[in-house]
């Protein structure tokens, strides 16, 4: 089933939504819609979801499972159906094509840059990361829903989406977010990392995000999530210098990326609200990741 929603360019979150259609737009079950955020009319994004049968849909938490690099939401939908049933939880997998948000830029960046390479930060309203917030509020409405905040889970492109959603966007209302085997990191610090000293998309060197603004970043609810088989450079595998410099597998940069921010925090002496949770044996695989012991489900909604 597949609906068109256009959401309105408004002052506050939610007069920016439209007024829901009578009988409400999202249903029980496993449907989609086609999604338009305002500041980005020519970039439609389906939302695949599934909302459970039976319980009531006003108090259940929601949660957006951000697909890898091959965009596929609706394998999300379908590793996550199962798990939403049982817990009670509406999950929401946004598919951001690449033909709309093409390259890394766009998707697993955040879309903050109009450039990959180098710094030119756009206008807020048209981050790729914004999309996720006008979302929330819309399945609120529709839902009737009183979550205060969602989760966000994401694998490989979709975990480096989740982490820097939770830099780049420090008032997105989050309960927990667990980034799982990225490729790459966006390395916590302002003058860069590795003998290359790496700036941005690597790290925050070049930007101008500021020590307070790591201070904040180390407070959030986040999970590095972390498959201890995830050993081979496969196709999808970053290679240049700045990734290398991070580690040569995506779990030696998961630690990598965790043991930095850890120090990092130390060395201020801020609050460090970050977890790393590994899963035994698991390599670049995301069903497993959410579903093995250890593994996204258990650490967002608990054992059975």
């Amino acid at each position: 089933m597949v609906i068109i929603l256009l959401v309105a360019s408004c002052s506050s979150k939610e007069s920016n939504i439209l007024p829901p259609t009578p009988g409400g737009l999202l249903q029980r079950g496993t449907h989609s819609i086609k999604f338009t955020y305002a500041p980005l009319p020519d970039k439609p994004v389906m939302l695949y979801y599934h909302i459970p049968e039976d319980g009531d849909m006003r108090t259940m938490r929601i949660l957006f499972a951000m697909h890898g690099a091959e965009r596929d939401a609706q394998y999300q939908i379908e590793t996550w159906k199962d798990i939403a049933n049982d817990y009670k939880v509406m999950v929401f997998a946004p598919e951001f094509t690449s033909a709309l948000f093409p390259a890394n830029n766009e998707y697993q960046y955040g879309g903050v840059s109009l450039f990959s390479g180098s710094w030119m930060e756009k206008d807020k309203a048209k981050w790729t990361v914004s999309v996720i917030e006008a979302m929330f509020d819309f399945i609120k409405q529709q839902t009737n829903n009183s979550a205060a905040k969602y989760d966000i889970w994401g694998h490989s492109a979709g975990s480096q989406f989740t982490h820097r959603l939770m830099f780049f966007l420090p008032e997105a209302r989050v309960r927990m977010a667990v980034a799982s085997n990225s490729g790459v990191w966006i390395i916590p610090s302002l003058t860069g990392y590795g003998e290359g000293s790496y700036s941005y998309p690597h790290s925050l060197k070049g930007t101008p995000y500021t020590e307070e603004d790591l201070k904040t970043y180390f407070s959030r609810p986040l999970i590095v999530h972390l498959g201890t088989a995830d050993l081979v450079q496969d196709s999808a595998f970053p290679t240049g210098d700045a990734a290398m410099a991070q580690g040569a597998s995506r779990y030696a940069r998961g630690n990598y990326f965790f043991n930095f921010a850890k120090d990092a925090a130390a060395a201020g002496s801020y609050t460090f609200n970050w977890r790393k949770v590994e899963v035994t044996g698991v390599g670049h695989n995301s069903r497993r990741m959410v579903q093995y012991p250890n593994g996204a489900a258990e650490l967002l909604y608990g054992n059975k």
